[in-house]
């Protein structure tokens, strides 16, 4: 984490895990299976704590009808969360976006129209 004394075996920068998202356990992911569009997409996101770079603890992921609240990472550069985008943008996204709107981009092809400025 920029700016943070810490371990440097560590991260806060990790993926969402789970079905759905762009990462699935056991479900080899093409870029063409990402139908919501790659820019709508989030990749990598800033977490609440850290995990061991080499060491497969991400942020787990599992679709609700309350949503993902953004809330629940992100939070050190301000009330947002940083995140990549599948195609490579760099963003900050408010927790003031609304759960349901965060969970959509964290999906790959959940057919949503996905809006992340609060």
């Amino acid at each position: 984490m920029p700016g943070r004394k810490g371990d440097g075996t560590k991260t806060y920068y990790q993926v969402f895990v789970g079905p759905g998202a762009l990462f699935e356990p056991n479900v080899p992911v093409r870029i063409t299976d990402v139908t919501d569009g790659t820019s709508n997409t989030i990749m990598v996101a800033e977490a609440s704590s850290p995990v061991v770079w080499c060491e497969p603890g991400d942020i787990p992921f599992q679709a609700s009808p309350n949503g993902f609240d953004p809330q629940q990472v992100g939070g050190w550069f301000g009330k947002n969360v940083n995140v990549v985008m599948a195609d490579g943008a760099v963003r900050p996204i408010s927790w003031k976006v609304s759960p349901q709107m965060f969970q959509a981009a964290i999906t790959r092809r959940g057919g949503e129209v996905v809006f992340l400025d609060d």
